[in-house]
């Protein structure tokens, strides 16, 4: 398990090298803003088709393989980053990043739950074990962006040779470190595509609790994806003349990172899930009292609320993360958890846009809406209501 760790942690923290400089990079390459959206756009399309049937192949082969495959596509697209010179290469190049990101994001999860020879139906020990890996995940992230903003020029490809090497190193360590894939119960590779599709069919039906965890997965995504997008221009829209100040924002977001790794260690150390929900719930009003007042009197306060915001949606992210595993079966557990990732993915696209219009429109206090949404969908549904969350909690 701790080898599992160990790769996961040094795959975001690589990549992470170039996390504070990317887009700036690739403006001083003549690209603009224009040509980065659609660039993304492409990207997220790319995920969206391959991510579920790169997930099914992963259960129905090797999680291991599957990431040590995205290991030499994350290698690829940032070589092909450090030579770009033109709007196709960069094209190419992120096409390797999306297969990077398809094969690895749900096969990691899985791979790492049933290799780490814990009850998988046990939700209290899922949490610990992606507590554990967040917390260090996030340490690890936090401290590799500052190294990448701090010691080499925006304009400089060096940070992404470095990157694309010490990612490349890593295809070794897969192969001869990463344990053989742990599958219980055993995948029967015989079976068909129609009858694997009923079979996940069957146990979302069969337990109700897997569509309104499913729900909570998704409103913690979206929210999380907002924040990403919006928490420059929010933190600073009222701060500082400056915004292109790269440093300030370095900083913000190495803090934003280690908030997030302190989520992950609260999670940890609070044994049950139920408490760990409350936490962050909790953790939600808070922020939204303080982006309130902010947005009436102090704007100086906004990092704080924007930080709680993320401490809170890592506590309530993990918590419905660990729910889920712990109701899925192990041999679809890829595959289930990309389809998770590849609803969140859709809705962000459907709804992005008229969050960004509604700001415009109606202001920053628009961006609460999404957490006011998920405290609501946990309180009314009869699964998962608050109220019952609340009392096991204080149990």
């Amino acid at each position: 398990m701790n080898r599992i760790m160990v790769f996961g942690i040094l795959i975001y923290s690589i990549r992470m090298l170039i996390g504070a400089t990317s887009t700036l990079y690739i403006l001083s390459k003549g690209l603009t803003l224009t040509d980065i959206g659609l660039l993304k756009a492409y990207q997220a399309l790319i995920i969206l088709l391959f991510d579920i049937p790169l997930a099914y192949i992963a259960d129905k082969y090797s999680r291991k393989l599957s990431l040590i495959l995205s290991t030499i596509f994350a290698s690829v697209w940032l070589f092909l980053m450090a030579i770009g010179e033109s709007i196709e290469l960069f094209y190419i190049a992120e096409t390797c990043n999306a297969l990077s990101i398809a094969l690895f994001s749900g096969a990691f999860i899985a791979y790492l739950i049933d290799n780490s020879h814990i009850d998988s139906k046990n939700k209290n020990q899922i949490k610990k074990i992606l507590s554990k890996f967040s917390k260090y995940q996030h340490l690890g992230m936090a401290l590799f962006s500052i190294a990448g903003a701090a010691f080499i020029t925006i304009n400089s490809p060096v940070v992404w040779f470095i990157s694309a090497t010490l990612t490349f190193s890593l295809v070794i360590f897969g192969f001869l470190i990463l344990p053989k894939d742990c599958k219980t119960p055993p995948i029967a590779e015989k079976t068909k595509i129609y009858d694997d599709i009923k079979n996940m069919l069957s146990i979302m039906k069969n337990n109700g609790l897997i569509i309104p965890t499913s729900l909570g997965i998704v409103s913690a995504s979206f929210f999380y994806q907002l924040l990403i997008q919006f928490w420059q221009p929010l933190s600073f829209s009222n701060i500082i003349e400056k915004p292109q100040d790269g440093f300030i924002f370095g900083i913000i977001l190495f803090f934003i990172l280690m908030c997030q790794s302190l989520a992950s260690y609260i999670s940890e150390k609070v044994e049950r899930i139920e408490s760990v929900i409350i936490i962050g719930n909790t953790l939600n009003v808070i922020s939204i009292i303080v982006f309130l007042y902010c947005l009436n009197s102090d704007a100086l306060l906004f990092p704080i609320a924007i930080i709680l915001m993320f401490l809170a949606n890592k506590l309530i992210s993990i918590s419905y993360s660990s729910i889920f595993h712990s109701l899925v079966s192990s041999e679809y557990r890829t595959t289930m958890d990309s389809g998770i990732s590849s609803i969140s993915r859709l809705v962000l696209v459907l709804f992005l846009p008229a969050i960004s219009f509604s700001i415009n429109f109606f202001g920053w206090f628009t961006i609460i809406v999404p957490i006011l949404i998920s405290i609501l969908l946990q309180y009314f549904d009869r699964n998962i209501s608050m109220k019952n969350i609340i009392m096991k909690g204080f149990q």
